[in-house]
């Protein structure tokens, strides 16, 4: 009587630690899933910030594109003014 007390004591010890174990994996279980929805949800966005610095980046490529080119016209401008000035200079200076 006593072996079959104790045998029955190690399976309801068994039972309750494979119970456990059992409840442990259900849990892991949800919090893998949750990690998995936050994964991809991150994965979106990492996607959405690239696209987000290629347009940035095209952006900034054009404006240095007209800054570049508003510093060449400002130059031929510059150029006009100073032949401009000469040629009035001698008009101005002459009686």
């Amino acid at each position: 009587m006593k072996a079959t007390l104790a045998m029955s004591a190690i399976a309801l010890a068994a039972l309750a630690v494979a119970f456990l174990q059992f409840q442990e994996a259900g849990s892991l279980r949800a919090t893998l899933a949750l990690s998995e929805a936050a994964r991809l949800a991150l994965q979106a966005e990492v996607e959405a910030n690239a696209d987000q610095q290629s347009g940035v980046q095209q952006q900034i490529d054009l404006l240095q594109e007209n800054l570049r080119r508003s510093s060449e016209q400002l130059l031929q401008l510059s150029d006009s003014l100073q032949e401009a000035r000469g040629l009035l200079a001698p008009a101005v200076t002459a009686p």
